[in-house]
This record gives structure tokens, C-alpha cells and sequence, in this order.
């Protein structure tokens, strides 16, 4: 069917839809005019006998995308880039109990490709780049943020990190403090552990000093880190 053009559908004595005369079409609200291939249909029955199986796909075109634009004044877009909603957000909410509610996976081998890339370069009060909100009861572990780097590499010089920072740009305001990775004070447990590391702590850039006296006396003020320098070569915090 190219096209159906319809005020109301009026269903008949059988499984069909009746199509009123021309006197009627306009009178009593019955279909204006019925297309079936390029052409027009009179009076008569139109059976509609829609079947979707398993196999039925429905895939989305920039096409679709265009003509949804129209239709919801052009809040989604397209470009080479992909597809882009321009008003508001975009969710997914679930009560599905897969293990993963929303999977981005990739396999491409490009260099530097991101699976999930997160920008934003607007000028707002405040912004967050990745929020991750967990709540509920729960009767087995929990974790906010789990990263698993099972990468592996024979290159020679090739770093591998579980979590890289890098935190630039010009924060100078009076009374400003620009922290690489801060965390609060946890709070609830039986037990809180602000940060649990198993394996070496490395601070190259700072100093070594034997003791906090000797940090204090290198210029160092309450709060610094500093290197005892010995072995094991331990960082401790000027108190």
C-alpha cells in the first residue's frame, strides 16, 4: 500500500473495514481516499490482515530519522556522525534482569577508538561528565563503577592503565582547588575505607624524606605527601 488517507475507519459485518461512497466520504467521516499500488479504490471492503513473525525486521534509516523530524519538529537529527537528539535527554529504563541493561561493544582495531565517548563544552554552573547513581537493598556485593583491562600487549614501552586521569586546564579562581581524584569520606559501613590499594604506591614527582620532621624542614606543610625513600619506599602525609 503506497498510501491511506483516512478520517475514521468504520468496521463492517466481516473481518473487513468498509469504504464509503464518494457521497459519504466527506458526510460521515469515511475514508477520503484509498491507494493500493498507485491506484485508487472505490466502495467495498478493505481487509486489513496485518502478520509480523519472528523473522520481521524493522531497521531505521536516516530516512526514518529525516521523516521523524517533521513530525516531532525536528528534536532528532542526523549527520555523518549518526544520530542526535537535540532537545532534553536521551534514557533507557528497564526491569529487565540482564546483565547488561546496555551494551556498547567494539572490535573495529582502529587506533585510539573509544567504545563510549562522553563530551561537553557547555558553560554551566556545574557539570558532570559520568554520573552513577546506586541505591536500593542489596544481598551481595555492590559496585559503583567495576573496570576489567584484560588487555594484552608484548610491545616494548606500551603502558596499560585501569583508570588514566588527566586533568588540565586554567582553574584559578581565589580559593579554588583543582583535585586529579578526590574522594569523600565513606560513611554507613562497619567498617570505612577511604582507599584500599593492593600493590606498590608510586608518588615519583615529590621528595624523600626520612621522617616528617625532615618533610617539614624541606619546606613541605601539613597534608603533603612525601617518600620515607627507603625499602620499601613508603608515602606518608605530613601531620
Amino acid at each position: 500500500m503506497d498510501t491511506l488517507y483516512t478520517k475514521h475507519l468504520y468496521p463492517g459485518t466481516t473481518n473487513t473495514y468498509q469504504v464509503g461512497s464518494p457521497a459519504l466520504q466527506y458526510l460521515d467521516g469515511y475514508f477520503q481516499n484509498v491507494y493500493v499500488n498507485g491506484v485508487a479504490v472505490g466502495g467495498g471492503g478493505l481487509e486489513i490482515d496485518p502478520a509480523f513473525t519472528a523473522s520481521d525486521a524493522f531497521p531505521i534509516t536516516a530516512g526514518d530519522i529525516a521523516g521523524w523530524d517533521a513530525l516531532i519538529s525536528s528534536q532528532w537529527t542526523t549527520d555523518a556522525n549518526g544520530i542526535h537528539y537535540s532537545l532534553g535527554s536521551v534514557g533507557f529504563h528497564t526491569n529487565s534482569s540482564a546483565t547488561e541493561l546496555v551494551s556498547m561493544y567494539s572490535s573495529d582495531g582502529v587506533t585510539n577508538s573509544p567504545v563510549l565517548y562522553v563530551g561537553d563544552n557547555s558553560a554551566s554552573v556545574d557539570s558532570t561528565g559520568i554520573r552513577v547513581s546506586m541505591s536500593g537493598a542489596k544481598t551481595d556485593y555492590t559496585d559503583g563503577i567495576y573496570i576489567t583491562n584484560s588487555s594484552t600487549s608484548s610491545t616494548a614501552g606500551a603502558d596499560k592503565f585501569g583508570v588514566r586521569i588527566r586533568n588540565t586546564g586554567t582553574w584559578n579562581g581565589a580559593g579554588a582547588t583543582n583535585y586529579g581524584l578526590y574522594i569523600e569520606t565513606p560513611t554507613g559501613g562497619t567498617t570505612n575505607v577511604g582507599a584500599y590499594i593492593e600493590g606498590d604506591v608510586r608518588v615519583p614527582s615529590l621528595g624523600a624524606y626520612a621522617n616528617n620532621a625532615a618533610a617539614a624542614a624541606g619546606g613541605l606543610v601539613a597534608g603533603d605527601l612525601y617518600r620515607t625513600g627507603g625499602d620499601p619506599d613508603v608515602v606518608c602525609v605530613v601531620h
